[in-house]
């Protein structure tokens, strides 16, 4: 799992660069505070459904993509 959630960590980095935004722009859109939105970059695994439906919106990316969930 922890490929899988560097995977989403960097696909947030590299769509934010290639938009020219910021951190605190996507915090901003999402309505996810800036401090918890950097914590999760460092951890993805912290990420809801919900949190990442809104990033790929924003980006028109999948961030979900082979992702499953833990029971």
């Amino acid at each position: 799992m922890v490929i899988r959630e560097m995977r989403i960590s960097e696909e947030i980095k590299v769509s934010l660069e290639r938009n020219d935004r910021s951190l605190k722009w996507l915090s901003e859109k999402t309505g996810i505070p800036y401090q918890t939105l950097t914590r999760r970059i460092k951890h993805p695994a912290q990420f809801t459904v919900r949190e990442l439906l809104l990033i790929e919106e924003l980006f028109g990316v999948n961030l979900m993509t082979g992702l499953s969930r833990d029971v």
